[in-house]
């Protein structure tokens, strides 16, 4: 539960004589997790629509969600309705002014205290045309953030 609490921690390492002078009866805790995506991902909020289809293809629902976030390799996604592990998607994501077609795998579906779901979807056989596009989405947002970031507080150190 803590690493949905503390995202993106990382492994720290400690020297053990950094803990020479602790009197024995302290006890110290450190919870650290390594970040197991390949590609980082942005916050993103964008709608989107989905059709689900259980391992035998054959499709058992579809509806209307957003992404929470996006990475070149898939997204986090907000629905009202949980999704099975053994489920593929195939999902219209508004990016931008571009709608894109993307077809994907659910790594995970967890609910949440409000009653949604948020779904990893892992991406399936991006061709190179949605890859450069999804990079050329991502760029495009970070340099935007930046951007405000200097805006709201232009003496900051980025």
């Amino acid at each position: 539960m803590w690493r949905e609490a503390i995202p993106n921690t990382k492994v720290l390492e400690i020297k053990p004589e950094l803990f020479e002078n602790l009197h024995k009866s302290y006890k110290v805790k450190i919870m650290t997790t390594t970040e197991k995506r390949k590609k980082p991902r942005i916050n993103s909020h964008n709608i989107l629509s989905y059709i689900c289809f259980d391992e035998n293809d054959k499709e058992v629902k579809q509806g209307m969600g957003r992404t929470l976030n996006v990475s070149e390799g898939g997204i986090l996604m907000d629905t009202h309705v949980p999704f099975d592990k053994r489920h593929t998607v195939s999902l219209t994501i508004g990016m931008e002014d571009d709608m894109m077609d993307i077809k994907g795998k659910i790594a995970f579906c967890r609910k949440r205290k409000d009653g949604n779901f948020e779904t990893g979807i892992q991406f399936l056989d991006l061709d190179e045309e949605k890859l450069r596009s999804l990079k050329q989405f991502i760029i495009i947002f970070r340099e935007e953030k930046a951007l405000f970031n200097r805006e709201v507080n232009p003496h900051a150190l980025y």
